[in-house]
């Protein structure tokens, strides 16, 4: 089984990290950030991503990601594996949020707005990929 992503060892090790929320302008670019690189090598050059401190923990921040929360690290929680001797570990980072960033862009009257915001989220295996939208429809189960 693999070792865990640099990502994962540093929030461990840390005890802090950001989330960069990824965004359809970003998801190229986040994709090759979860290439699984030699320890020490930068996941933000091969992305192309330039980065800046946090200013709440000890941990960067994507630059243009228009949402980013600063976490204090609480945990980490294996996914269950149906075959953990061929395939690498999957696990769920938790956290505190202790601070956020938000880019004005993606408001709507003082509430983030997901049709501005259009966060990626994964489907499946690893290239697959959904952009995350309203619905078009009213949906009467609110």
């Amino acid at each position: 089984m693999g070792e865990p992503k640099d990502a994962q060892k540093d929030a461990e090790e840390t005890g802090v990290f950001c989330w960069n929320v990824t965004t359809e302008a970003l998801a190229e670019a986040m994709n090759y950030s979860a290439a699984p690189l030699p320890a020490g090598e930068s996941e933000f050059d091969l992305a192309k991503l330039s980065h800046s401190p946090a200013r709440l923990v000890d941990a960067p921040i994507v630059n243009g990601a228009p949402l980013v929360f600063e976490c204090r690290y609480l945990r980490t929680v294996a996914i269950p594996n149906r075959k953990p001797q061929t395939e690498e570990a999957n696990c769920v980072i938790v956290g505190e949020v202790l601070g956020m960033h938000l880019h004005d862009s993606v408001l709507t009257d003082g509430k983030v707005d997901v049709t501005k915001l259009r966060p990626v989220a994964r489907l499946g295996y690893s290239q697959e990929y959904t952009v995350v939208q309203q619905a078009s429809h009213d949906c009467a189960c609110e």
